[in-house]
């Protein structure tokens, strides 16, 4: 419960910094508007690509991602057959066992502290053809909190159809952002 009201605060603090996100944002895909926009409004529908949230609140660390399912199990429907069951189950457990899936900054002794995985709705309507989406987020608690400056992400060897992730990060020490892909798969701050 701590942990949801943590995280809760910080995801208000997200809420509140659109102007800096969205900058951010507008830079890195280089369009320069005179208004600002929401940071998800920027995202377009693109395979492959996904939003990669890194929140850091004292010894909490939350790292949340957004991705298509064509991205993870490799379409984006309702499985059909005992072969796209088993591609989907597969994905959904690894996705559920993904603290594996990073590597943090070794000092900062972090352990992990949760997992929660949002499933795409009609994922269990045999009839459901629209775009869907996943949202996964992991937790972990940090015994030396300063000592986190960087995380590894290992999400690209486990999804092969994954070749992108735009980073959002929020910690003690700022803000930022940047791409991860195959060749670029460590964030440092």
């Amino acid at each position: 419960m701590q942990t949801q009201v943590v995280f809760g605060r910080m995801a208000l603090v997200l809420c509140l910094a659109p102007m800096s996100l969205s900058s951010w944002a507008s830079e890195h895909e280089h369009h320069h508007h005179e208004h600002h926009h929401d940071f998800e409004s920027h995202q377009a529908h693109v395979h492959g690509a996904g939003l990669l949230t890194l929140v850091q609140d004292q010894q909490l660390l939350q790292l949340s991602l957004e991705v298509d399912t064509h991205s993870l199990w490799g379409f984006e429907h309702a499985p059909t057959n005992a072969d796209e069951q088993q591609r989907v189950a597969q994905a959904l457990s690894n996705l559920e066992a993904g603290h594996r899936l990073f590597s943090l900054s070794p000092d900062a002794q972090c352990q992990p502290d949760g997992v929660s995985v949002e499933r795409p709705l009609g994922l269990d309507e045999p009839s459901a053809q629209d775009h869907m989406d996943l949202q996964v987020q992991w937790q972990w608690r940090c015994a030396s909190p300063a000592a986190l400056t960087q995380v590894t992400v290992r999400l690209f060897d486990q999804f092969p159809e994954l070749s992108q992730l735009t980073v959002q990060r929020l910690t003690p020490t700022g803000s930022g952002g940047g791409q991860l892909d195959r060749q670029h798969v460590t964030l440092d701050w």
